[in-house]
């Protein structure tokens, strides 16, 4: 049985939105799909919308709604990152999407943080008062708080995520971090053209800071032609990434539930077990195997204690 990281999901906004719990097998996540592993570690993030009123309220009520599922379910509430390679069940970290739910205040870091959250995706493709998000019409990268932000962040370790930053958020933030940064779920540019994916200098930039890549299984960051998106699909990907370098990585990003469809063959998180095993048609080594599917993220998140 393999072991499993995942770093992104949005399965406890479902959850709540739809009030029903970890169990239930309409969310593309559940626990009896976790069950198909020796274990499961999900980070789960609390999206906010551009028009949501009450940001930081909105993300603390989907976060909550994830801590309970936990106690329900005895999953592990992951704080301290250095304890991932100890967790032989199944875990949870909780993320935020989107740092417009921080409210424009440096202190509610420090709030977030006392909750539990180890993980903030700066932007959610729009731009805020932190960074330009990939659709901005107008790039100009992190703003002065959005530096605030970067270096708050490292001081308290934690992760910095730049899926859904614009070019030049991207680059703004490498350049300020002291710490390595996360793209939770994004894909490979050269293989699907789509302005959510990386270009092949971003990944090669973040390999050369120790920062990992979360392949993410959304049919249109995957295929042009979103319907003809199948594992093999991924695996492209996948394959890209490594022919760049990036065997130390890479990790799985799926963004279940925070996608309307899912590519061919693969409609929930049992279906690892069906990625797997066409890694392996592909004669990619148990090792390497490994590496993607937890070890990565593992000794990324070494870097964070």
């Amino acid at each position: 049985m393999y072991s499993i990281i995942d770093t992104h999901c949005d399965t406890a906004e479902k959850m709540l939105d739809n009030d029903i719990g970890l169990n239930n097998e309409t969310c593309m996540l559940s626990l009896g799909d976790m069950n198909y592993f020796e274990s499961y570690i999900q980070v789960f993030a609390a999206w906010v919308s551009k028009g949501e009123k009450n940001p930081k309220t909105r993300a603390i009520n989907i976060l909550t709604k994830a801590k309970e599922e936990f106690k329900k379910n005895n999953l592990k509430l992951i704080l301290n990152l250095d304890e991932l390679e100890s967790v032989k069940t199944h875990g949870g970290i909780l993320a935020l999407e989107d740092a417009r739910s921080l409210e424009g205040d440096i202190n509610n870091l420090q709030e977030f943080y006392d909750f539990g959250v180890r993980c903030i995706a700066l932007a959610w493709n729009d731009d805020n008062d932190v960074i330009s998000g990939a659709n901005t019409k107008n790039d100009t990268g992190l703003t002065y708080f959005g530096r605030q932000v970067v270096s708050e962040m490292n001081r308290l370790n934690m992760i910095i995520d730049v899926s859904h930053a614009s070019q030049k958020s991207f680059w703004d933030i490498l350049e300020v971090s002291d710490s390595p940064v996360l793209a939770s779920h994004s894909n490979c540019c050269s293989q699907c053209r789509h302005v959510r994916n990386l270009k092949d200098d971003q990944i090669k930039a973040l390999i050369r800071c120790g920062g990992v890549m979360g392949i993410n299984i959304a049919p249109f960051f995957l295929e042009e032609n979103e319907h003809k998106a199948t594992i093999k699909s991924v695996i492209r990907h996948i394959d890209h990434a490594l022919s760049l370098g990036a065997e130390n990585n890479l990790c799985f990003g799926s963004d279940f539930d925070g996608i309307d469809s899912t590519p061919n063959g693969f409609n929930s998180a049992k279906d690892y077990i069906k990625l797997i095993d066409a890694m392996k048609k592909e004669n990619y080594p148990e090792e390497l195997i490994d590496k993607i599917t937890h070890k990565n993220f593992i000794k990324f998140s070494k870097k964070f204690t």
